[in-house]
């Protein structure tokens, strides 16, 4: 098991300056069969075509004419770096769905990447239909028939005695079981009393379907390679859909010019529920030890998992990691005495030592382990964080590309804060990066697990960037505009055109400009509209 933290080194960066669900005239795209206007659903750059120049991949959708989110088709939109021509391919019958995603990734090991779209059916199961195209040379086409990657492998099913299912692969002669769950208490439901004696006797065949492919991703062949594999994973359900008894796992590899099965894996459900339960059962008296724990059951648990389950598992992981970092915080102000200060004398002493025990803690083995670290917040206390890049090492390739940007984004705020006693504490010019970081997350990240504390993120950044700070005030006591305050925001507004806040920026340098480099309580409360407005422009941000 390879549990490297190298991602797709060609796994494409989502601009931030293109807005999901722009609508855009598409007329003009070589190729376009559609006589009307697209949505932009999804858009990345990489070099597709194989000359060593990003290209712009786009993902257009085209409206039922019932109106709504669904699309009766979709073209994947490929315009080239170097001569700037378009093509089009039409993604056909099965590019009928709801806002889809794109992903990139080397899988044949020749020049240029491979595009991956996925368009979500809306079926039941969450049935996502996916399409493998290369664009190698301009010529961009199915490297694989998209109907074959939403059916999977050909499996043979039958029920056996003692709560068992076979699911049998004829082409390989590998065959795999599953064990069927009976309720635990008596007054449940119980499925399969019609089919099995209380001895676990077959009393008659049980009906097993597969479900079309729900999910898929790309997974890295190695640390080394660059090179991909596409993995797709199937819902196996017994008697009625909502009884799920496994999933299976399909690694596609290109293999003498074509992409083919390279693996199958038939694992049971383990639904992240049962692993929160076991965060919940876990000792936190020496944290080292309970986060290893944690950790190691996670691997086994959700290796083979499907990316919605690993990001679920994950996020309820964070949760009890953060929860011992917390613990660990409070315990530092126990150890100095703060908690215990019994006068002001007491209180100074505490505060003194603080600072060596937190130095102390932080280059502790048990800390390394733990993958914690001690920051200053401020006020001459201390707190507890996840250690940068703890996550990526432990979980690697585990982590889908979205939470693996998270996580990055998050380890820098939470190790290097820009903001302590309410003073920047950072160069404008990275207060501006770390903004444009946060708006690309949710722009690419709308639904995400971890949307809500990234939104969170950038309104603070945004404010503090735009308005600047109670310690770091962007104008001076007689109400002119620091030069510092201008340069950054001038820096924002051309290194991110396009963006809310970079547009933002450009707003408010001309309500300053108007104002002879002035701030006064009208000019401020105009500000403080294009920054309500670039904070909340709609639900998503």
């Amino acid at each position: 098991m390879n549990m490297s933290n190298t991602r797709f080194n060609r796994i494409a960066k989502i601009s931030i300056a293109v807005i999901a669900l722009l609508t855009i005239p598409v007329r003009g795209f070589a190729e376009s069969k559609q006589s009307s206007p697209g949505i932009v659903h999804a858009r990345v750059e990489a070099d597709v075509t194989g000359d060593g120049i990003n290209d712009a991949i786009l993902l257009v959708g085209y409206q039922s004419e019932l109106g709504g989110l669904f699309c009766r088709s979709h073209e994947v939109v490929v315009e080239d770096g170097a001569t700037q021509k378009k093509a089009t391919l039409d993604l056909g019958d099965l590019g009928a769905g709801y806002p889809g995603s794109l992903s990139v990734g080397e899988l044949d090991g020749a020049y240029g990447s491979e595009i991956v779209v996925a368009i979500p059916t809306g079926g039941s199961g969450g049935i996502t239909n996916h399409f493998i195209v290369s664009a190698r040379d301009g010529n961009v086409r199915m490297l694989v028939d998209a109907e074959e990657l939403a059916r999977g492998p050909k499996l043979d099913t039958r029920s056996l005695d003692h709560f068992t299912i076979e699911l049998v692969d004829k082409s390989k002669g590998d065959r795999f079981l599953l064990g069927l769950i009976k309720p635990d208490e008596s007054d449940e439901f119980d499925p399969y009393s019609e089919y099995y004696s209380e001895s676990g006797k077959l009393l008659q065949p049980i009906d097993i379907c597969i479900d079309d492919v729900s999910a898929a991703e790309l997974a890295p062949i190695d640390g080394k390679s660059g090179l991909c594999e596409f993995v797709t994973y199937q819902k196996v359900w017994a008697i009625y859909h909502a009884n799920s008894v496994g999933m299976i796992r399909t690694a596609w590899r290109y293999v003498d010019g074509e992409l083919k099965i390279a693996s199958i894996d038939v694992t049971p459900v383990l639904v992240p529920d049962a692993y929160t339960e076991y965060l919940e059962s876990i000792d936190h008296s020496d944290p080292a030890d309970a986060v290893e724990k944690a950790i190691s059951d996670y691997k086994l648990r959700f290796w083979n998992a499907p990316p919605a389950f690993r990001e679920l598992a994950f996020a309820e992981f964070r949760k009890f990691h953060l929860a011992i970092a917390q613990a660990e915080a409070e315990s530092l102000e126990r150890i100095a005495g703060i908690v215990d200060a019994k006068d002001s004398d007491d209180m100074l002493a505490a505060y003194a030592r603080l600072p060596h025990i937190a130095a102390d803690k932080n280059v502790s083995h048990a800390y390394k382990r733990a993958g914690l670290t001690t920051v200053y917040a401020g006020e001459g206390l201390w707190t507890v964080q996840p250690r940068a890049g703890f996550y990526a090492e432990q979980f690697g390739t585990m982590l889908t590309p979205s939470v693996a940007r998270f996580v990055e984004l998050d380890d820098v705020e939470r190790n290097e804060p820009w903001l302590v006693d309410s003073a920047l504490v950072v160069s404008m010019k990275e207060l501006s990066r770390r903004t444009a970081g946060w708006e690309a997350y949710l722009e690419s990240n709308p639904y995400s697990l971890f949307a809500d504390e990234a939104r969170i993120r950038f309104n603070a950044a945004a404010r503090a960037l735009l308005l600047g700070t109670n310690n770091t005030p962007h104008h001076g006591s007689d109400g002119s505009i620091r030069p510092e305050a201008i340069s950054a925001l001038a820096y924002h507004a051309k290194a991110y055109p396009g963006t809310r806040s970079g547009k933002a920026a450009e707003d408010v340098l001309q309500l300053v400009k108007k104002n002879a480099n002035v701030w006064d309580n009208t000019v401020e409360k105009e500000i403080e509209r294009v920054v309500e407005a670039a904070i909340y422009p709609d639900e998503r941000l």
